[in-house]
C-alpha cells in the first residue's frame, strides 16, 4: 500500500526544521572540535540562520531558518513567521507541533531529493 502524502505545510516545515536542525549540529560539532584543537574559530560557526528551499508538488518554498535556543527554531515563509519547539528523538526522528497537532518526523536524504 502507498503511503498517504502528507500535508504540505506539514511537508515542508518538516523538512526545513530537518535540514536546519542538521545544519547546525554539524556547526557546533565543528565549533567544539576546532576549540578542542585550539583554533581560531571560523564566523560561519556563529552565524544562527539558514536558508532552505524546497520544491514540493513543483512549488518551490524558499524558507528562512533561525535557531533561538538548542530545541527553538523561527521560520520564515512568506513574510509569515512561526516559532517552533522541536524534540529530537533517538531515533532520528524531530517531533514537533502545527496548528495544535503533533508530528513526528523523518527526512532521508537521497541523491536529488529527500523523503
Amino acid at each position: 500500500a502507498k503511503a498517504e502524502r502528507p500535508d504540505e505545510m506539514v511537508a515542508v516545515v518538516s523538512a526545513a526544521l530537518h535540514i536546519a536542525d542538521s545544519t547546525f549540529q554539524k556547526r557546533f560539532s565543528e565549533y567544539e572540535h576546532s576549540l578542542a584543537r585550539g583554533q581560531i574559530i571560523n564566523a560561519e560557526f556563529l552565524i544562527s540562520a539558514v536558508d532552505v528551499d524546497l520544491i514540493y508538488g513543483d512549488v518551490k518554498y524558499s524558507l528562512q531558518v533561525w535557531q533561538s535556543a538548542v530545541d527553538a527554531y523561527f521560520l520564515l515563509l512568506n513574510d509569515s513567521w512561526i516559532e517552533l519547539s522541536i524534540h529530537r528523538m533517538s531515533d532520528g526522528a524531530i517531533v514537533f507541533s502545527l496548528n495544535e497537532n503533533s508530528y513526528n518526523t523523518y527526512l532521508r536524504e537521497e541523491v536529488i531529493s529527500y523523503r
